[in-house]
């Protein structure tokens, strides 16, 4: 669990696999954890990684489903698949599909 230690104005996590993380006060707001001295591993997904589970083709649509996000002000996903599922919008062949791996990737 998050616990929360006024004294010495420390976050600290007890994470599930026993090890314990401790977020000191660096600046106004901000708390980091010094994973400097512990054996921590950090395991990163990057925008390429993800691509890689599409084909060129369904890349290149997510990243036409993004531009259109982008164009209609960014609207709540839903809210875009629903205005492509009933054809709302108009001359796009941006599909339903489309905008899910865009949110995917």
């Amino acid at each position: 669990g998050l616990s929360y230690r006024y004294d010495d104005d420390v976050f600290t996590l007890n994470a599930q696999n026993g090890q314990t993380y401790c977020f000191t006060h660096m600046q106004e707001g901000l708390y980091a954890c010094d994973l400097s001295k512990m054996n921590a591993v950090c395991a990163v997904t990057t925008v390429a990684d993800r691509q890689r589970m599409f084909t060129p083709r369904q890349v290149t649509d997510a990243n036409k489903a993004r531009e259109l996000h982008r164009m209609l002000g960014y609207p709540a996903e839903r809210t875009l698949k629903h205005m492509v599922r009933h054809h709302i919008i108009n001359n796009t062949s941006v599909t339903v599909d489309d905008i899910s791996r865009a949110t995917k990737i």
